[in-house]
């Protein structure tokens, strides 16, 4: 069981996950009209894929000032890589029904990239919660375009945290908390996807691999003392059924 293992074999799975996962982790930016600004970072999301079309799924306070940007592009970031700009219009859950957003994808840009987008026929977890459950979100935090913000090339780093569950959230119908171990604010985290390891669900650590990993809510905001706070999947879930296709008839 889980309590055998040590924090370091924890982490060591966590690693594990956070690579089989990161290709469909996304980083949003907002490029200013006049272009002479490095793009600002907006926050973190998730790439997720429904039939032949691609999504980011993130937070809806990380697109509210989205407006005040002629350009707002994605990638999940490296040296050299290249943003991609969204499609369309968004579609949005306010806070006190989950804080929520999709925005569609050129899904054609993204056949060069190392982007793989999340297949939303991938099972979504539970987020009932369980004294040994372990979460992890992962995403681009604090940072910024380099010189060339049209072009588009900029360096990022992706980054982890992960936790035990803690307390729900402030409300509980729609959200779950967890502790994370290093009590580090990172601004450009919101939005990011929240992944639990099933660690519990093993009689032993040999049953483990990183495919037991679910999807299991979005990243709302970071709070004090370590806790994060997150939307449950089943809500995430119940948002992307309706969003899909009403960001669809607004394409036709």
């Amino acid at each position: 069981m889980i309590f055998d293992l040590t924090s370091d074999e924890i982490i060591q799975r966590g690693k594990l996950v956070r690579e089989l996962r990161s290709p469909s982790v996304a980083s949003l930016y907002g490029v200013f009209k006049d272009r002479s600004k490095p793009a600002d970072l907006l926050g973190s999301g998730t790439f997720v894929q429904h039939r032949d079309d691609i999504f980011v799924l993130t937070a809806r306070h990380v697109l509210n000032d989205y407006k005040k940007y002629d350009y707002v592009f994605h990638d999940i970031g490296g040296d050299g890589e290249l943003m991609y700009p969204f499609k369309g219009n968004w579609i949005g859950w306010s806070e006190c029904k989950g804080d929520l957003a999709l925005w569609g994808c050129f899904g054609e840009l993204f056949d060069s990239s190392k982007i793989h987008p999340m297949p939303l026929i991938e099972p979504f977890g539970s987020t009932n919660e369980h004294e040994d459950a372990v979460f992890l979100t992962s995403g681009y935090p604090d940072e910024k375009a380099l010189s060339l913000p049209f072009a588009g090339e900029y360096r990022t780093a992706l980054h982890t945290a992960m936790g035990k569950a803690a307390t729900l959230g402030s409300n509980p119908d729609h959200s779950f908390s967890f502790y994370c171990a290093n009590d580090i604010k990172y601004f450009g985290m919101s939005g990011s996807g929240v992944w639990n390891l099933n660690l519990h669900k093993c009689e032993s650590i040999a049953d483990w691999s990183p495919e037991l990993s679910t999807f299991s809510g979005v990243l709302i905001q970071w709070v004090q003392n370590g806790h994060l706070i997150a939307t449950k999947a089943e809500v995430v879930k119940k948002f992307l059924s309706g969003s899909i296709e009403q960001l669809r008839s607004q394409w036709n």
